[in-house]
């Protein structure tokens, strides 16, 4: 990236390169790309003894400054493929982007890199992606630690059917939330574990599911941050506060905002009689989420 070139006084070693000079570069690292990782990963691994066997795995993408999509062309028989597509930009940018997803070590530096086109949802860019790092870097078995954006029926039945390791976030509450029986066992104060200072703790089990037509044996890790707790209960404050305001018809038609909204109950209201009717809204604090939530 342009910033790169901009910061690289910043970085190890001595740099006086020029953006036209980084420009005319790409095409030869394009080339070598995944050469250069390997030779990377293998310098490492000679300094600081990495195996590569757990890894940490995101997605990201960058936008760019364009208005069309790119399309597929083919050049001496070769298909060029189109990887800037309009997809779902974590900067919530209408433009076109590029998908990318990364692998870091235990220590937090990369091991490899992959690009997919803007329109490849996050979840699809996990199977080929560990397989082209197995492959790459000659690892038989790989044990992959990944946010919710990964956690689905089919990377974990293929993950495990090649005989790999997986470590996926999974959130308790909401519709996309956990299923009942890890709801219940978070929200069980039986079984905890605390650390010295009781601002951290976990607790664990041994479950069997059928995803895919297929039994699966996992464990389950539910834990507790106390910083995390506090931050929650001041952002669901701001919410209830904010719910309170909206509770006024004319206000709640008016915003936008998705926040407060999400603690207000919606009726049609005959302000006369009281009975529900489809014409005039009332609008009350939802009392059941927030006791849900909290």
């Amino acid at each position: 990236k342009l910033k790169s070139v901009q910061t690289q006084g910043d970085l190890f070693g001595d740099f006086a390169l020029s953006p036209q000079e980084i420009y005319r570069s790409l095409d030869t690292l394009c080339v070598l790309s995944e050469e250069i990782q390997l030779q990377m990963h293998h310098a490492i691994t000679k300094q600081i003894g990495r195996t590569g066997v757990l890894v940490f795995y995101d997605v990201t993408n960058y936008y760019f400054e364009t208005d069309l999509d790119d399309e597929l062309v083919e050049i001496d028989g070769e298909t060029i493929p189109a990887f800037r597509k309009r997809g779902p930009s974590k900067e919530n940018r209408p433009n076109p982007i590029v998908q990318m997803g990364l692998f870091m070590d235990t220590n937090g530096i990369p091991i490899a890199f992959q690009l997919f086109p803007g329109n490849c949802n996050d979840v699809k860019t996990y199977l080929p992606a560990v397989e082209q790092v197995k492959k790459q870097f000659g690892i038989e078995r790989i044990v992959v630690v990944a946010d919710k954006g990964m956690n689905s029926k089919t990377n974990i039945v293929e993950t495990l059917q090649n005989q790999d390791g997986y470590l996926f976030s999974q959130k308790i509450r909401g519709t996309r939330g956990a299923p009942k029986d890890l709801q219940d066992f978070a929200l069980d104060p039986e079984g905890w574990i605390f650390n010295e200072h009781e601002t951290f703790a976990q607790k664990s089990m041994i479950r069997k599911r059928i995803l895919n037509k297929k039994e699966v044996t996992e464990k389950v890790l539910v834990t507790w941050n106390q910083k995390y707790d506090f931050r929650e209960k001041v952002r669901r404050q701001k919410s209830i506060e904010y719910a309170e305001k909206l509770t006024a018809s004319e206000r709640f038609r008016l915003t936008m905002k998705k926040g407060g909204k999400r603690y207000l109950e919606v009726e049609q209201l005959d302000e006369e009689t009281g009975e529900i009717r489809r014409l005039t809204p009332h609008i009350s604090i939802d009392e059941e989420q927030i006791a849900l939530d909290e």
